[in-house]
């Protein structure tokens, strides 16, 4: 195979006072263009030449002669310059939308030296399982629910429901587990002690699967706290009337009246106070702003007694599914 040598001739004294000839010669395979650029300069000395290439490129790389000439003679070094570069993209694959029986092709070009090698890979995205929690204040005989929300690029997800590393029986009639595409809500209708206990929530795809684990903690209201009259009605309080003023929600719960008159045994009645309250929200939705194609989710979560039913509605259009979570 060819070569061509570019030489560069630089002529000086030595300390003898001798003329003294130096010769850089850059030697390239003809497949190999080669550029003149600003980046090679010389520095000559009387005995010492310097060849400096500042910034070095990777077409600078080849075998570079050095030859020394005087009157008595000459002679020549070849030294080899291999300069590597990491990567760098000279085309990058796009995204693509198609439809289900398309063709599809991407290109991916890149640069360096050595040449870098391309690899084609499929990112296997396990589904990410969001921290949740239930009420810190659950009394038997609430009301509750949690709701479990995966982040995947595999739709839909499926949801699995374990209590205490055990899997939650679709034979209870106490708890209802509603499904979305990349949600699932645990409801119970009324907790009882039995309920209080560690829940997990796992999410699976093909991609593989991620969980969390909340607590729920049930206060067992067994135990009656005795009440104490108002002030001003007390001779009724203890003539058997009782008054409650200005309720709330939270002296909803099982009473018991007893009657003692130091003659065993005392006489027990319970009774049961329910206090209707109108919705009130608790997780409000509020404004999004995002781009085509990205998937929304918006929280709609309201307390009351009963417990209130949520409805989806888009202006003008007719009401969607009762759900907690709306899916976009």
């Amino acid at each position: 195979m060819m070569a061509i040598y570019i030489p560069h001739y630089t002529t000086v004294f030595n300390s003898f006072g001798e003329l003294q000839r130096y010769a850089w010669v850059l030697i390239l395979l003809l497949q190999i263009r080669c550029t003149c650029s600003g980046n090679v300069r010389f520095e000559t000395g009387s005995e010492v030449s310097v060849l400096i290439l500042d910034p070095v490129k990777i077409v600078d790389s080849g075998n570079y002669t050095c030859s020394a000439t005087n009157k008595d003679g000459s002679d020549k070094f070849v030294t080899l310059l291999s300069v590597k570069a990491s990567p760098n993209w000279l085309e990058q694959p796009t995204d693509i939308v198609t439809f289900v029986g398309a063709s599809i092709e991407n290109r991916c070009i890149a640069s360096g030296f050595p040449q870098p090698q391309i690899t084609w890979k499929k990112i296997t995205e396990a589904p990410k399982v969001k921290n949740f929690h239930f009420d810190d204040n659950i009394k038997e005989g609430d009301p509750a629910s949690v709701i479990c929300l995966a982040t995947s690029t595999i739709k839909p997800v499926k949801f699995h429901w374990h209590k205490n590393n055990q899997p939650i029986s679709s034979s209870n009639n106490n708890i209802r587990i509603d499904d979305g595409a990349i949600h699932s809500v645990l409801v119970f209708n009324s907790v009882t002690p039995s309920d209080d206990g560690n829940y997990t929530c796992i999410a699976v795809t093909s991609e593989g699967q991620d969980k969390f684990t909340a607590h729920l903690s049930v206060k067992d209201i067994s135990e009656f706290i005795n009440l104490k009259p108002i002030k001003g009605s007390e001779e009724e309080f203890d003539n058997g009337k009782l008054n409650l003023v200005d309720v709330s929600e939270l002296d909803s719960g099982l009473y018991e009246c007893i009657a003692d008159n130091g003659i065993p045994p005392s006489i027990r009645s319970n009774f049961s106070i329910v206090i209707r309250a109108s919705p009130k929200w608790i997780d409000q939705p509020s404004d999004i702003i995002t781009t085509a194609g990205d998937t929304v989710v918006v929280r709609c979560i309201a307390s009351g007694s009963p417990e209130p039913r949520i409805l989806w509605k888009k202006k003008n259009g007719k009401p969607k599914v009762s759900e907690l979570v709306l899916y976009l």
